[in-house]
């Protein structure tokens, strides 16, 4: 048995076939033709330095009162070296904050999850990735959770117009006496 080893370079986006002629010392098989098909995953998502973060670095979300929250995002560094994210620190202790090493050096999946069922109004968590990298020692992600109707989570801004003035009287019928016509008669 006998190991093949192709090594890829995707030049652009979409599905990429690549061809490789096999010569077998088989005799049954001799040689053969193998067929590679690949779409390459490049992830989108919000730069910071040689980081991406995948959605973003800022969340927010929805979620129904008296529910826990679940969320993660995705984190990949490019760049000639590997970097290491050390630890996390979050702000509050109503959530807690995992990092999961997906590519050693390269690709990382940062965990969030409350810590118990939200009550309504927004909560906010503040997570700061320690790293080994040493041009961008902590990275920072921050999570904002409106638990139940997000106006009432969140204050709306006030105008500086003054408010205008709203009658709330039905309106009068005229006294105004009308012009009979000859049809009317």
């Amino acid at each position: 048995m006998g190991k093949i080893t192709l090594t890829l370079t995707p030049s652009g986006k979409g599905v990429h076939t690549k061809y490789a002629t096999v010569y077998s010392n088989d005799p049954k098989l001799g040689e053969f033709q193998l067929t590679v098909k690949f779409e390459p995953f490049i992830p989108k998502g919000y730069r910071v330095g040689s980081y991406l973060f995948d959605p973003t670095n800022e969340v927010e979300a929805t979620i129904a009162p008296g529910q826990g929250y679940e969320g993660k995002v995705g984190i990949y560094f490019n760049s000639d070296r590997l970097v290491k994210i050390k630890k996390t620190v979050t702000d509050t202790p109503a959530f807690t904050a995992n990092i999961e090493t997906v590519t050693p050096g390269r690709e990382f999946k940062l965990l969030v999850k409350s810590a118990n069922p939200l009550p309504a109004g927004a909560h906010k968590l503040l997570v700061e990735l320690v790293t080994d990298d040493p041009n961008q020692e902590t990275l920072e992600v921050v999570f904002l959770v409106k638990a139940g109707n997000a106006s009432a989570a969140v204050a709306s801004p006030t105008s500086a117009a003054p408010a205008k003035a709203v009658n709330k009287k039905s309106p009068t019928k005229s006294s105004a006496k009308t012009k009979r016509t000859k049809r009317d008669l």
